[in-house]
């Protein structure tokens, strides 16, 4: 038995202590990434910034129980019932407690955040030594129990990213799953309460974990009102301005805010209005109805990304469109389009195609498939992943799915460095308020064809 035991441990028990420490702290890091990437409107340093301050807290959290278990023979498992108890409370009020501090200053709920990321990364990065020094060893049977707590460690960190990327994120709100690996977090210190205590200590001990938890998990539900709104406007926000929808799910947040035409938000930023009306023009919808003016017959038209279906219900209105095909990657944008009369009347468009995919990766696969014009209606340049729709590469892809006379018709977003990026690959290029439309064939359509 461990010099630093009064009582005997399970190798079992600390296997389970293993694979539920690699669980909980890969789950918080995708819990982490999920929060900034909305309140950042999708930067594309986020996933580093989390990274680097998840690397620097497991270090030092390593680091400090590698001193501690050479300075002290104190039970190490009690260590981590009676620090796990506050990470868990931090880890379940830094979302509110940020939300709030965020409408006065965006740098300081940002810091707040990354040290928060640091300091529960310094405790998982402590628990793996401790829960070693746990284990009842020989010499004989030294090395192979290390090797299972690792591997349940390892098993434990591989199940989270499955587990919750692909099921709790679907089913949980953000805020929900907050709220339950902060549980997870606190039976996590109460089975090290368990493991480290007889059972006549441990009574007094459980009653005043309960009374430190309970008390913090109700302040943070009940502060929990207006969360998103508050991490979206920031500055700008107001009290009583709810979102009208709200969907979450692993694909990421959509919300949809009220106004003279319903605001649709992707990811915590603009991604278009509800609006068809070229006059009332909320969303600048003209833009979509200037293809007709870009390709005399636009019989095939592919449209990468669906939004609030306003755009892909105006191109499948024009008269000379008899295919209309609509990659989409977030499916939960349909649920969201069949609630306004225009989307429900495309969706049952006949000549309306809806995938479900990757726009990229859909066109790869489909290496036959050509198209008279080509639509995107992107997001922001500078967001994460837009270089896959925004690269020389990806313009010279859709380039080999246009006709002859073929158009790309795609948001720009008014980036300079972008048209100058569309222009090196193809022959014409003109520009329509933040559109481009670019085609290696010159746009010579006069009046009389663009009134057809």
């Amino acid at each position: 038995m461990s010099e630093r035991f009064s009582k005997s441990v399970s190798c079992r028990c600390l296997l389970v202590l293993a694979l539920f420490a690699g669980f909980l702290s890969m789950s918080q890091e995708i819990t982490w990434i999920t929060l900034l990437a909305y309140m950042t409107g999708g930067q594309p340093t986020v996933f580093a910034d989390v990274l680097g301050f998840l690397l620097l807290g497991t270090a030092i959290g390593s680091l400090i129980a590698g001193l501690y278990l050479r300075s002290t023979q104190v039970n190490t498992l009690r260590y981590l019932f009676w620090l796990g108890l506050p990470v868990a409370a931090l880890f379940l009020l830094v979302v509110p407690v940020a939300s709030r501090l965020i409408v006065y200053t965006q740098v300081g709920a940002r810091s707040l955040i990354y040290a928060s990321v640091m300091i529960v990364a310094a405790f998982w990065g402590s628990s793996f030594p401790f829960i070693c020094a746990a284990i009842e060893t020989n010499e004989r049977n030294a090395g192979w129990r290390v090797s299972c707590v690792y591997m349940a460690n390892i098993l434990g960190a591989v199940t989270g990213p499955l587990l919750t990327g692909l099921l709790l994120l679907d089913i949980m709100t953000l805020q929900q799953l907050v709220l339950w690996l902060a549980v997870g977090m606190t039976l996590f210190a109460l089975l090290c309460l368990f493991m480290a205590y007889d059972r006549g200590e441990r009574n007094g001990k459980m009653l005043g974990a309960l009374l430190l938890v309970i008390p913090i998990a109700l302040l943070s539900m009940l502060s929990g009102d207006e969360t998103l709104e508050r991490l979206h406007h920031k500055g700008n926000f107001l009290a009583g301005s709810q979102f009208k929808r709200e969907v979450q799910s692993r694909y990421g947040i959509i919300t949809v805010a009220s106004g003279q035409t319903d605001i649709l938000y992707g990811g915590g930023v603009y991604d278009g209005q509800f609006n068809v009306d070229p006059f009332l023009d909320t969303n600048g919808i003209r833009r979509a109805y200037m293809l007709a003016s870009l390709h005399d017959r636009p019989q095939t038209v592919l449209m990468i990304g669906l939004g609030s279906g306003s755009w892909a219900s105006v191109v499948a209105s024009h008269r000379e469109v008899s295919q209309l095909d609509v990659v989409e990657i977030n499916p939960d944008y349909l649920a969201l389009v069949k609630e306004y009369p225009y989307g429900s009347r495309l969706l049952a468009d006949p000549k309306v195609n809806l995938m479900i995919d990757d726009g990229r990766r859909w066109l790869r696969r489909n290496a036959d498939r050509r198209y008279d014009v080509i639509v995107m209606n992107t997001s922001f340049h500078w967001r994460n992943y837009m270089t896959y729709l925004l690269s020389e590469d990806f313009f010279k892809l859709c380039q080999r799915h246009l006709k002859e006379g073929g158009v790309l018709y795609f948001n720009t977003t008014f980036s300079k460095d972008v048209l100058y990026t569309v222009a090196g690959v193809y022959d014409h290029v003109t520009v329509f308020g933040n559109f481009a439309a670019a085609s290696m064939s010159p746009f010579v359509m006069g009046r009389r064809e663009r009134m057809k």
